[in-house]
């Protein structure tokens, strides 16, 4: 197996174990505190992540509109990064609102 691949399997699989804390700590009972700063945080990024595919779409069509190329939205192999793009965001929000709310 190439070393690319491995390396990507292992990401791939840290992601998704994030992801599957995420799901954890908003089934999770507890402080009514804990929850309003995961919602909060999970609401923020799904705003930004919303707002980053809009801003690719918008991309993607206007492009040939305006005759201007962009290469490297041809392949669809950034679904990986857009995964990971939302799973850091969603850590920075949660960190954040800790620090907000004092957590």
């Amino acid at each position: 197996m190439n070393k690319g691949y491995f390396a990507l399997w292992i990401i791939g699989i840290v992601v998704f174990i994030f992801d599957i804390g995420i799901v954890a700590s908003l089934l999770r009972k507890g402080d009514e505190r804990k929850h309003m700063i995961i919602l909060k945080s999970g609401c923020f990024s799904f705003i930004v992540v919303i707002i980053s595919l809009t801003l690719k779409c918008l991309t993607f069509l206007l492009g040939p509109i305006l005759n201007i190329r962009f290469d490297n939205y041809t392949n669809h192999s950034d679904d990986f990064f857009s995964l990971t793009f939302a799973v850091v965001t969603f850590l920075f929000a949660v960190r954040y609102n800790r620090n907000k709310m004092g957590d």
